[in-house]
Formats: C-alpha cells, structure tokens, sequence
C-alpha cells in the first residue's frame, strides 16, 4: 500500500483531487490535510456529482490540521514516523451538522 497525503492550504480542493487523481494505483491511500475550518467545504466538495466522478474508484480521506498538530505534539520526539498511528488519523469529511452532532456527544461524555 502507498499514501499520497495532499496538503489543502491556499490552493483549490478541486485542485487538490484532480492533482491527487492523475495518480493511477488502485492501491493508493489519498489523504487531503485540510484546515478545520474548511471541513464541510471538503465534504459538499466531494459529494458533488462531477466531483464523485473523478473520485470514482479511489477513496480520499481527510485529517484536519488539529488533528495532525495533536498527532505531531504527541510523537514529535520520535525518531520515526508510525505509519499506522498516522493513518489512524484519517477519516472521511463530515458535514456541519454532523461536526456539530460529534461535538455534543463528545461533551455528553464529560458529564
């Protein structure tokens, strides 16, 4: 298995994906690092029709950039890379609405 991790800062997500899916391996983990922010962008982004059909057939995945600061401030003292700790961190774009229903729950469990 090999990874393509795309770094979504100031370029365009459609960018981002046509760059990610010029790259023909049926094996190939694509992971877009996005700014939190933008999360629900990403995923209208990746629903939309024309979108799905660039995508087809190969499955991109997410990891916001708190996700990646925490990973990175957690682990920084290591001299290499764990790539299933890393991979762990991936996960598939979530609406607003779902962002906001993840969010309540998590509070529900400190109380």
């Amino acid at each position: 298995m090999s990874e393509i991790v795309e770094v979504e800062h100031s370029t365009s997500i459609v960018d981002a994906i046509i760059r990610g899916s010029n790259i023909k391996y049926d094996d190939l983990v694509r992971i877009m690092v996005i700014p939190n922010q933008r999360e629900d962008l990403v995923y209208r982004r990746f629903n939309e029709p024309a979108m799905k059909t660039i995508m087809e057939g190969w499955d991109w995945e997410i990891i916001t950039y708190k996700r990646l600061e925490k990973y990175y401030t957690e682990n920084k003292k290591m001299k290499e890379l764990d790539l299933d700790k890393f991979l762990a961190l991936k996960r598939k774009p979530l609406s607003k609405k779902e962002q906001l229903e993840k969010k309540e729950t998590n509070m529900m469990d400190f109380i």
